[in-house]
């Protein structure tokens, strides 16, 4: 799933109805960060509760001081989105 700057969210097709709901309600948590300002990104950095990361040409986030592949659950707004996830079956 992806949620956009735009607050739409995107989720793939083909998920099993259970798959589905853990998609949604986790891109729904990272729509609820971009609303509330705590979210947001660019072509070169990853803004998240005013802390600032850098993004490397390669997909990757440096957070740190380690460089982090996107959607990584050791960032800190994956782990706020992957707990929710968790909660729905």
């Amino acid at each position: 799933g992806r949620a956009n700057a735009d607050g739409s969210i995107e989720v793939a097709k083909g998920l099993s109805p259970e798959k589905r709901k853990q998609v949604e309600a986790h891109e729904l948590k990272h729509k609820q960060q971009i609303e509330a300002g705590r979210f947001k990104w660019d072509r070169s950095t990853v803004t998240f509760d005013k802390k600032k990361y850098k993004r490397t040409g390669d997909g990757k986030i440096v957070y740190n001081g380690k460089a982090y592949i996107e959607g990584h659950p050791t960032l800190p707004w994956e782990k706020e989105a992957n707990k929710v996830e968790r909660q729905v079956s």
